[in-house]
């Protein structure tokens, strides 16, 4: 666990000042066995942060965006978790791994001039195949499947997902000389 310093400094337009305080703490344990070929690693992450001021942006009756800051207290939660495990299959040439991402957070933000409490959720889930078919030809697949989930006072929004394919196909068609 650390502990950053705390930032001090006069906020523009403010007579106050203001300050962040983090605490982190980042555990995590990694895998790697030569003779089998099987790798990983879990990793979790928790940040805690105080801060003096919350900001919030409001509309002018020209419409510009104004950026200011309130004198209240407000304290931001972020955890993470991470995991991949993977195996190199040699008589094929083919590296799999499978892996899992979790955040969560929790902090206050101002909406419509109110400081009300945001907790977000996002997880991502997917694996990849690399595969070295040749001297002159491999090729690479991810997949990736993204969720989100938004609470805003009580109020959960309907969670959106996302799917990501990529196929990466690499042929070395001329050597290049040394």
């Amino acid at each position: 666990m650390s502990l950053v310093t705390p930032k001090l400094g006069t906020c523009p337009r403010c007579l106050f000042f203001c300050y962040s305080i983090t605490l982190r703490a980042l555990p995590n344990i990694r895998y790697r066995n030569p003779i089998t070929s099987v790798f990983g690693y879990l990793i979790y992450t928790n940040r805690l942060t105080d801060n003096n001021l919350i900001y919030g942006t409001r509309l002018t009756a020209k419409g510009v965006a104004e950026n200011y800051a309130l004198d209240l207290f407000n304290r931001s939660k972020l955890q993470t978790l991470m995991m991949q495990v993977g195996k190199y299959i040699e008589t094929l040439k083919i590296q799999v791994s499978l892996e899992y991402q979790l955040m969560l957070s929790e902090r206050r933000q101002i909406i419509n001039g109110i400081a009300v409490p945001v907790a977000n959720q996002n997880n991502t889930y997917g694996a990849r195949i690399n595969c070295k078919m040749s001297k002159w030809a491999d090729f690479e697949y991810k997949y990736k499947r993204l969720g989100f989930k938004n609470q805003v006072n009580d109020r959960i929004s309907q969670p959106p997902s996302q799917q990501l394919h990529l196929l990466n196909m690499n042929f070395i068609l001329l050597k290049t000389p040394m």
